[in-house]
């Protein structure tokens, strides 16, 4: 049965030929869409694979990631689906079986799709577990935690947090940025380990490495750490960041310090108030 509650929202820019996270979607029930900047419309029309899920970002929203998902947001909520699926355009999806990583098959993300509904009937952000890390959790779950890349959230959460993905453009981090928002505000996640999702790499050609570099990164981490009592600066280098020359500055967050539970104010708790 299609569940018409939730839509899968992939933003993409400059990697009309370089988009692969659909490749698993043929068995999924839920509508999904690649978000791409209105110019790029007709480029991204040229894959045959993707040409009918397809949604242009109107050319007043400004050409960052941030801004993108700001607008989704918006205009998913008006449109009024209870639930917004961020995926990035480059994901491969793996599946937990006796504590190793398999690669999944369209089977397997299917099942993957319609679990993460289940668990937002109870939680307002619900993540899929990065494939770096996965073995650390061996539980099924894990709450209150970093979220990135793959991820769902309640847009009725989302109106009550009124919180913003881009505090100032062009901006990085947005990810870390909401999910703070969301747990101070005492709206917690959700991240799945029975599955995995993993990227191409940090700064890869096309997206945000249009505009990202050592100079934004820091500001961006630096107002991170003043607006956020949880974040703090370091230095940290990695062979996987393209694009960057020795160290950059980044951001280590304390995600459990973050969460200011909701009071129960109506029985129910949280889960009922998100379904008011």
């Amino acid at each position: 049965m299609k569940i018409k509650d939730t839509i899968i929202i992939i933003n993409s820019s400059n990697r009309a030929d370089k988009v692969v996270t659909h490749k698993m979607f043929k068995n999924v029930e839920m509508e999904w869409l690649y978000a791409v900047p209105v110019e790029q419309h007709t480029q991204y029309l040229n894959n045959p694979n993707i040409s009918d899920h397809i949604i242009t970002i109107p050319e007043e929203v400004p050409q960052f990631l941030s801004s993108q998902r700001q607008w989704v947001m918006e205009n998913f909520t008006k449109e009024g689906y209870k639930y917004v699926w961020f995926m990035d355009d480059d994901l491969t999806f793996f599946r937990r079986v006796d504590m190793r990583l398999k690669k999944c098959k369209k089977k397997h993300v299917a099942k993957m799709v319609n679990e993460v509904r289940k668990h937002l009937t109870e939680m307002p952000v619900v993540a899929i577990s990065t494939r770096l890390g996965n073995n650390r959790v061996v539980e099924d779950y894990d709450e209150t935690n970093r979220i990135t890349r793959c991820y769902a959230m309640s847009t009725k959460a989302f109106v009550d947090v009124g919180a913003t993905f881009a505090p100032f453009e062009p901006f990085l981090a947005q990810d870390f940025h909401i999910n703070l928002c969301f747990l101070n505000k005492g709206y917690n996640n959700r991240i799945l380990y029975t599955y995995a999702q993993e990227d191409i790499g940090s700064n890869a050609e096309g997206g945000c490495s249009v505009y990202r570099n050592q100079e934004l990164q820091k500001r961006v981490s630096f107002w991170m750490a003043d607006n956020h009592p949880e974040v703090t600066v370091k230095v940290k280098s990695s062979k996987n960041w393209k694009g960057y020359k020795g160290a950059r500055v980044d951001m280590v967050v304390q995600w459990k310090k973050a969460y200011k539970p909701v009071k129960k104010r109506t029985r129910g708790g949280l889960r009922r108030l998100l379904n008011k």
